[in-house]
């Protein structure tokens, strides 16, 4: 395998310890990395001095855009830099020694992918952030999903942004996050667009841990904080518009009635007319979502 540079996009908020734990696993990575690129996205604690102390990073500052705004920022900057491979996360997650390592020895098994996926687990050992499963059938009308399930790779068309390895290449045809989502489905979306390229993959093998506060899946009927009722308006907008794009007219129908049953649920809950509120107005607003995807090096 040609020597590739790999670059590492790290996008925080407001989390300086989680951060730290975060850059030095990625410090202690066994396969050498070639630059880590850190999007601050207005953080408001002590984030940015202790960036700015650092001298093994570029980081570059914005207003809160969002999760979907921050990871736009840097794998738009690397991909224009030039970089082969770029490496995302969270500033929550923290990789295992080899979870780089083993992502490379992946990507010489296959002879293309659009983005490889780490395995996810909770604190506590619990799997999570599970990427969704590529249905793409064989000329012999079976899932291609296992095609490499002895070297641990299961076929996927979807991830989270939870450590994802991404082929450059294929963003120039697929399009860079669509950072008006601002949070939640982003790293759907976008991963959806790039298995479209070419199939993704999640490496067994591969290994970090999510350390969120909540390791629930996020759901307005669980939800008890009314701040974060709010922010489910995106939650509910964004998984409407992707299910517009990339789900055939049946899904659609069955994600319709899940949602309903989901408003139905909340209002029952605490806060159930508040969140109601919030379900209807996502709900509406994602019928007619129809932001712009922007290309690496496109004139805006």
């Amino acid at each position: 395998m040609a020597i590739s540079k790999i670059a590492i996009v790290v996008v925080t908020y407001n989390r300086e310890m989680l951060l730290r734990r975060c850059i030095e696993a990625l410090r202690r990575q066994h396969y050498a990395w070639d630059k880590l690129f850190v999007i601050n996205n207005g953080s408001t604690d002590g984030t940015k001095a202790w960036l700015d102390s650092q001298d093994d990073m570029e980081v570059i500052h914005q207003m809160n855009t969002g999760g979907a705004g921050g990871f736009y920022s840097g794998i738009k900057y690397a991909v224009e830099k030039n970089y082969d491979y770029i490496w995302v996360m969270d500033d929550d997650v923290m990789a295992s020694e080899d979870a780089l390592e083993q992502m490379m020895l992946a990507a010489e098994l296959v002879p293309d992918f659009s983005f490889l996926c780490s395995k996810v687990n909770s604190t506590d050992g619990i799997i999570m952030n599970v990427p969704n499963i590529d249905n793409t059938r064989s000329k012999y009308n079976y899932p291609l999903w296992g095609e490499y399930a002895e070297h641990g790779l299961i076929r996927v068309s979807s991830s989270t942004f939870v450590s994802v390895l991404i082929n450059a290449r294929h963003v120039q045809k697929a399009g860079l996050p669509i950072r008006d989502f601002f949070i939640w489905g982003d790293d759907i979306d976008f991963t959806n667009r790039l298995s479209r390229q070419a199939p993704g993959y999640m490496v067994g093998k591969s290994k970090v841990v999510h350390l969120r506060s909540n390791p629930s899946f996020p759901s307005l009927v669980t939800e008890v904080d009314k701040q974060r009722i709010a922010m489910h308006f995106y939650n509910i907008r964004n998984n409407i518009y992707i299910g517009r794009k990339h789900k055939r007219r049946v899904e659609l129908m069955m994600d319709t009635l899940h949602y309903g049953k989901i408003a139905i649920a909340s209002a029952f809950t605490r806060n159930g007319w508040y969140k109601l509120g919030v379900y209807m107005k996502g709900f509406w607003a994602g019928l007619f979502f129809n932001p712009t995807i922007v290309y690496p090096n496109q004139k805006l």
